[in-house]
């Protein structure tokens, strides 16, 4: 089984918070909304380049190696083994993921992996190797008693996790695997520093603020309408079609047994024709109504009123985590 996910904290604060409907810009003036409207780039996008840098930047493969090297330390500290993995296979999904990410949403993307959920969930092609833990003959000898010493120092105390006693996103409490996640990929980083934990919580609320927009409503009309016509009645806006295809897809991944531990193939089947011929409808409706157009203009106003507001602010963080032009 091949998932394509990205679990990195950088993955998860890249350009997702604000530039949502546009692009990351390495420029370093902003620019105002009438302008990027033209080229994708919002007027928050000079900034967010600036402190968080672009994914492209990012030496994955180097930082996967660090990774692995901590945990092992860690690891021994705790009086066990630990073979590093080669995480050759993981940057290069990462390296995937990059280039398909410019391509999503658009109706040749959809036509291909419809979501990126099913068409992304699939068994090893033939003569791909199936990733193998070289850890795994090194634990399956332990006793039952070890095994679970042996999963708490790597990853912590699940059961409390999941009970709720110990905080998500605490990285002390996540093993050894959270010592390294923390030291590679988060530790010095600008989404983690609490003196500008408020400026980003009212990025966030900025895009709800957009959603909510009149404008996004009538846009969002116009593409219920569409895709009513095309079939696919229900849905209100374009989440609503993303939400309702992985709650199904959910479903069939779940239903798996000790006996049968993969979701059913023929069921996966089914289902991926269904999944990319929702994405094209979408990505066609979109289209036709001019859905992005009108998103980014609502976006790029709010970011534009945003900066107005926060200049000096943006600019402090900016310059405490500018990474343009190598800094």
């Amino acid at each position: 089984m091949r998932t394509h996910t990205l679990t990195t904290a950088a993955a998860a604060v890249g350009c997702t918070v604000l530039l949502l409907v546009g692009g990351c810009s390495s420029d370093k003036e902003p620019k105002d909304a009438a302008a990027v409207s033209e080229d994708d780039k919002g007027p928050l996008s000079a900034y967010l380049e600036g402190v968080m840098g672009s994914m492209e930047s990012q030496d994955w493969s180097e930082m996967g190696r660090r990774s692995e090297e901590i945990v092992a330390a860690c690891m021994r500290e705790q009086g066990f083994e630990y073979t590093q993995q080669d995480m050759t296979a993981v940057t290069e999904t990462i390296e995937e993921d990059q280039k398909d990410a410019e391509r999503y949403g658009t109706e040749e993307y959809a036509a291909e992996h419809g979501y990126g959920m099913s068409t992304s969930y699939d068994a090893p092609a033939a003569g791909e190797e199936e990733w193998v833990d070289p850890n795994a003959e090194y634990v399956a000898a332990m006793s039952e008693e070890e095994r679970a010493a042996y999963q708490a120092a790597l990853f912590g105390d699940q059961a409390a996790a999941a009970e709720g006693a110990a905080p998500s996103g605490d990285w002390t409490t996540q093993g050894c695997q959270g010592k390294a996640q923390h030291e590679v990929y988060e530790q010095g980083q600008a989404w983690a520093d609490p003196e500008f934990a408020s400026l980003q919580e009212e990025m966030t609320a900025l895009y709800e603020r957009a959603t909510s927009d009149p404008k996004m409503t009538e846009a969002s009309a116009a593409w219920s309408t569409c895709m009513a016509e095309a079939g696919y009645a229900d849905l209100t806006t374009p989440e609503d079609a993303v939400e309702a295809v992985s709650r199904e897809f959910s479903a069939i991944v779940s239903a798996t047994t000790a006996e049968a531990p993969e979701p059913d193939p023929a069921a996966v089947a089914a289902f991926t024709e269904k999944e990319i011929a929702t994405a094209v409808a979408d990505a066609r409706c979109k289209a036709s109504t001019e859905y992005e157009e009108k998103a980014r203009e609502v976006q790029f106003a709010l970011e534009q009123e945003f900066v107005d507001q926060h200049e000096a602010e943006l600019e402090a963080w900016a310059e405490k985590y500018s990474t343009a032009d190598g800094s």
